[in-house]
């Protein structure tokens, strides 16, 4: 499940990850948070491919929060990436 959040013109997504092969292994957590707007607050009504408001700028951070045994960040990947849509 992936949850969002209107706040004025920027959007929040948060996302919490756990996983666990069927067959062995402990569950493993992980999350995923990212934000976004529009390059143009307003919409003109037209259409138009390369307008600044038919795009999205933002970020994801994304990563591991350990597994069952040990909850933490410590020696667990991380990754910031940029988005353009």
């Amino acid at each position: 499940m992936i949850l969002s959040s209107e706040i004025k013109e920027w959007n929040l997504a948060e996302n919490f990850i756990a996983l666990k092969n069927i067959h062995e292994g402990q569950w493993e957590f992980g999350y995923a948070v990212g934000i976004s707007r529009s390059l143009k607050s307003t919409y003109s009504g037209n259409r138009c491919a390369f307008c600044r408001e038919s795009f999205t700028a933002g970020a994801e951070l994304y990563g591991g929060l350990g597994d069952w045994d040990k909850f933490t960040l410590r020696n667990t990947p991380q990754y910031l990436a940029p988005l353009l849509r």
